[in-house]
Protein backbone atom coordinates (compact mmCIF):
# COMPACT_ATOMS: atom_id res chain seq x y z
CA UNK A 1 0.00 0.00 0.00
CA UNK A 2 1.10 3.48 -0.91
CA UNK A 3 0.76 6.14 1.06
CA UNK A 4 2.39 9.85 0.38
CA UNK A 5 3.39 8.44 -2.97
CA UNK A 6 6.00 5.63 -1.45
CA UNK A 7 5.56 2.39 0.43
CA UNK A 8 6.06 2.53 4.15
CA UNK A 9 9.70 1.00 3.62
CA UNK A 10 10.67 3.53 1.23
CA UNK A 11 9.23 6.21 3.66
CA UNK A 12 10.82 4.94 6.54
CA UNK A 13 14.20 4.88 4.30
CA UNK A 14 14.14 8.75 3.20
CA UNK A 15 13.42 9.50 6.60
CA UNK A 16 16.76 7.52 8.08
CA UNK A 17 18.63 8.80 4.78
CA UNK A 18 17.26 12.63 5.99
CA UNK A 19 18.27 12.03 9.44
CA UNK A 20 21.73 10.89 8.56
CA UNK A 21 22.09 14.02 5.95
CA UNK A 22 20.87 16.20 8.84
CA UNK A 23 22.94 14.92 11.85
CA UNK A 24 26.01 14.95 8.89
CA UNK A 25 25.35 18.57 8.68
CA UNK A 26 24.75 19.48 12.26
CA UNK A 27 28.36 17.91 13.00
CA UNK A 28 30.18 19.88 10.26
CA UNK A 29 28.44 23.06 11.09
CA UNK A 30 29.51 22.29 15.12
CA UNK A 31 32.93 21.53 13.88
CA UNK A 32 33.49 25.23 12.16
CA UNK A 33 31.45 26.90 14.80
CA UNK A 34 34.31 25.40 17.02
CA UNK A 35 37.01 26.58 14.77
CA UNK A 36 35.78 29.86 14.51
CA UNK A 37 35.78 31.03 18.82
CA UNK A 38 39.34 32.21 18.42
CA UNK A 39 38.53 34.72 15.31
CA UNK A 40 35.19 35.53 16.51
CA UNK A 41 37.09 36.30 20.08
CA UNK A 42 39.58 38.31 18.80
CA UNK A 43 38.19 40.49 15.78
CA UNK A 44 35.29 41.10 18.97
CA UNK A 45 37.78 42.29 20.86
CA UNK A 46 38.98 45.23 18.14
CA UNK A 47 35.56 46.05 18.32
CA UNK A 48 34.55 46.35 22.47
CA UNK A 49 35.93 47.99 25.34
CA UNK A 50 38.27 46.01 27.04
CA UNK A 51 36.91 45.54 29.98
CA UNK A 52 34.12 43.38 28.59
CA UNK A 53 36.80 40.69 27.21
CA UNK A 54 36.40 38.57 29.38
CA UNK A 55 32.14 38.73 28.91
CA UNK A 56 32.93 38.21 25.42
CA UNK A 57 34.94 35.18 25.33
CA UNK A 58 32.21 33.65 27.74
CA UNK A 59 29.57 35.03 25.06
CA UNK A 60 31.30 33.75 22.22
CA UNK A 61 31.79 30.23 23.36
CA UNK A 62 28.38 29.60 24.72
CA UNK A 63 26.80 30.57 20.97
CA UNK A 64 29.57 28.89 19.36
CA UNK A 65 28.17 25.80 21.08
CA UNK A 66 24.20 26.34 20.32
CA UNK A 67 21.75 25.80 17.84
CA UNK A 68 22.71 28.38 15.51
CA UNK A 69 26.24 27.82 15.77
CA UNK A 70 27.56 30.83 16.07
CA UNK A 71 25.62 32.73 13.20
CA UNK A 72 24.80 35.02 15.48
CA UNK A 73 27.65 36.44 16.56
CA UNK A 74 28.52 36.48 13.21
CA UNK A 75 26.00 38.38 12.05
CA UNK A 76 26.84 40.53 15.15
CA UNK A 77 30.06 41.49 14.75
CA UNK A 78 29.57 41.99 11.44
CA UNK A 79 27.24 44.74 12.84
CA UNK A 80 29.64 46.02 15.49
CA UNK A 81 31.82 46.47 12.76
CA UNK A 82 29.76 48.69 9.85
CA UNK A 83 28.08 50.74 13.55
CA UNK A 84 32.25 51.32 14.25
CA UNK A 85 33.15 53.03 10.60
CA UNK A 86 30.16 55.40 11.35
CA UNK A 87 27.30 53.87 8.88
CA UNK A 88 23.98 55.73 10.51
CA UNK A 89 21.82 53.05 12.69
CA UNK A 90 18.89 53.37 9.29
CA UNK A 91 21.56 51.90 7.20
CA UNK A 92 22.40 49.36 9.40
CA UNK A 93 18.58 48.66 10.39
CA UNK A 94 18.10 47.95 6.72
CA UNK A 95 21.15 45.61 6.57
CA UNK A 96 19.74 43.61 9.74
CA UNK A 97 16.26 43.41 8.69
CA UNK A 98 17.38 41.75 5.45
CA UNK A 99 18.91 38.90 7.41
CA UNK A 100 16.81 35.62 6.79
CA UNK A 101 17.46 34.34 10.29
CA UNK A 102 14.62 33.76 12.66
CA UNK A 103 12.84 36.26 15.50
CA UNK A 104 15.29 34.57 18.01
CA UNK A 105 17.81 34.67 16.42
CA UNK A 106 17.53 38.62 15.67
CA UNK A 107 17.16 38.81 19.46
CA UNK A 108 20.52 37.03 20.06
CA UNK A 109 22.45 39.45 17.37
CA UNK A 110 20.07 42.43 19.32
CA UNK A 111 21.43 41.26 22.48
CA UNK A 112 24.97 40.91 21.84
CA UNK A 113 24.38 44.27 20.33
CA UNK A 114 23.31 45.99 23.50
CA UNK A 115 25.45 44.02 25.60
CA UNK A 116 28.83 44.93 23.15
CA UNK A 117 29.05 47.57 20.94
CA UNK A 118 29.19 51.08 22.00
CA UNK A 119 26.35 52.27 19.47
CA UNK A 120 24.75 49.20 20.16
CA UNK A 121 22.17 50.95 22.50
CA UNK A 122 21.18 53.20 20.01
CA UNK A 123 20.87 50.61 17.72
CA UNK A 124 18.48 48.89 20.15
CA UNK A 125 16.54 52.18 20.45
CA UNK A 126 15.68 52.63 16.66
CA UNK A 127 14.13 48.72 15.91
CA UNK A 128 10.50 48.69 16.29
CA UNK A 129 10.31 45.13 17.38
CA UNK A 130 8.90 45.58 20.53
CA UNK A 131 7.73 47.91 23.83
CA UNK A 132 10.91 48.35 26.46
CA UNK A 133 9.11 47.80 30.25
CA UNK A 134 9.96 50.56 32.77
CA UNK A 135 12.38 48.11 34.17
CA UNK A 136 14.20 47.51 31.12
CA UNK A 137 14.63 51.37 30.60
CA UNK A 138 16.14 51.53 33.75
CA UNK A 139 19.05 49.15 32.45
CA UNK A 140 18.94 50.58 29.40
CA UNK A 141 19.48 54.33 30.97
CA UNK A 142 22.48 52.32 33.39
CA UNK A 143 23.85 51.10 30.07
CA UNK A 144 24.07 54.34 28.49
CA UNK A 145 25.92 55.64 31.24
CA UNK A 146 28.82 52.70 31.08
CA UNK A 147 29.04 53.18 27.30
CA UNK A 148 30.08 57.38 28.68
CA UNK A 149 32.27 56.01 31.33
CA UNK A 150 34.31 53.51 29.29
CA UNK A 151 35.72 55.98 26.39
CA UNK A 152 37.05 58.14 28.99
CA UNK A 153 38.20 55.35 31.40
CA UNK A 154 40.22 53.97 28.00
CA UNK A 155 40.49 57.52 27.10
CA UNK A 156 42.79 58.07 30.49
CA UNK A 157 44.70 55.20 30.72
CA UNK A 158 46.18 55.02 26.85
CA UNK A 159 47.24 58.49 27.82
CA UNK A 160 48.99 57.27 30.81
CA UNK A 161 50.14 54.63 28.85
CA UNK A 162 51.44 57.10 26.17
CA UNK A 163 53.62 59.36 29.03
CA UNK A 164 55.37 56.01 30.36
CA UNK A 165 56.73 55.35 26.72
Amino acid sequence: MEVMGCTKAQYEQQIKEWLENYEKQEKIAKQKALENISNWISKGKTLIYPEKYAEWEKTVQSYADGIFHGSEIELALEIMEILKNGETIEEVLNIFDEQKISGMAKSIVMNILYNFSSRGLKFMEATDYEKTSAENEQLIEVEKEENIQLPQTNNIKLKKYRKHI
